[in-house]
C-alpha cells in the first residue's frame, strides 16, 4: 500500500508570542543601528583629529608628525604607529596625558584629549595597514643581531625577541610591535629608558636593560628591528 504523508499543520503564534518575536527583532535592529552609528561617529572623530586637530584646544593634526599613512618620519624620529595594537596606542596616549610618559609635544596634545578622543585615535591607527621602512637601510652590525636574538647572559641582558618576538610580532598594551619601526625612534626610546625620561613599563624592565647598553649597541639593536618586516598584530 502507498504510504500516506501526514499533513503539515501551521499553527498561528499566540498574539503575545508574536509580539515578543517582533519586539526582539526590532530591538536587535535598533541595537545594530546604534552600534553602526557609534562606529561611524568614532571614525569621524578620529579622522577630524588626524587631519585637522582641534586648534581651539591646542591639539595639532596628527598628520603633522605621523603622516596620513601613520608611518611617521624616520629622520625626525616620529614613530610609526601602524602595526600597533589598539590597547597599546590607547595606553601610550593615556600615559602622555597623565605625564607618566614624557614628550614635550605629545604631552601638550594628549593633555587636551578626552577618553573618547583617545579611544577613537587608538582604534583608527590600529586599523591602518602595517608598513615599515621604504628606503634602503644599512645592514645592522653583528652586535645588534646578537643582542636582539640571543642577548648577553654575562651582562644579564635577555634577547630582545624574548618579548618583542619578531616571528610572532608580540603586541599588547605594554609590549609594542617594533619590527619595522624607525631606527632613530627606537634609539631615542632606548636612550629615554636609560635616563629615566621614559619609565612606563611594568617592573621597569626596559630601564634595567637599556642602562646596560652602550650607545653603539643601542644603535645596532635599533637598526636590527628597523630591518624587520612590519606586520599587523
Amino acid at each position: 500500500m502507498p504510504r500516506r504523508s501526514l499533513p503539515i499543520i501551521f499553527r498561528p503564534l499566540h498574539r503575545a508570542a508574536a509580539f515578543t518575536v517582533i519586539a526582539t527583532c526590532v530591538t536587535a535592529l535598533l541595537t545594530a543601528t546604534a552600534i553602526a552609528d557609534d562606529a561611524a561617529k568614532e571614525i569621524a572623530r578620529a579622522r577630524d583629529l588626524v587631519e585637522h586637530g582641534r586648534l581651539a584646544d591646542g591639539i595639532v593634526a596628527c598628520v603633522a608628525c605621523h603622516r596620513d599613512s601613520g608611518q611617521g618620519d624616520a629622520e625626525s624620529a616620529f614613530g610609526n604607529l601602524t602595526g600597533l595594537t589598539e590597547s597599546y596606542i590607547a595606553k601610550q596616549l593615556t600615559d602622555y596625558r597623565s605625564g607618566i610618559r614624557e614628550n614635550r609635544v605629545m604631552q601638550v596634545v594628549a593633555a587636551k584629549l578626552t577618553d573618547a578622543d583617545i579611544a577613537a585615535l587608538a582604534g583608527y591607527y590600529s586599523k591602518l595597514e602595517a608598513s615599515g621602512a621604504k628606503s634602503p637601510l644599512p645592514e645592522p652590525p653583528a652586535i645588534g643581531v646578537t643582542l636582539a636574538e640571543q642577548g648577553d647572559a654575562a651582562r644579564e641582558i635577555p634577547s630582545c625577541v624574548t618579548c618583542h618576538n619578531v616571528a610572532a610580532l608580540a603586541g599588547n598594551d605594554t609590549i609594542p610591535n617594533i619590527a619595522g619601526q624607525h631606527a632613530l625612534y627606537i634609539s631615542r626610546q632606548l636612550e629615554a629608558w636609560q635616563t629615566g625620561a621614559r619609565n612606563n613599563d611594568p617592573g621597569s624592565i626596559m630601564s634595567s636593560i637599556a642602562k646596560k647598553l652602550t650607545a653603539d649597541e643601542i644603535n645596532a639593536v635599533a637598526l636590527y628591528f628597523a630591518w624587520q618586516k612590519r606586520k599587523a598584530p
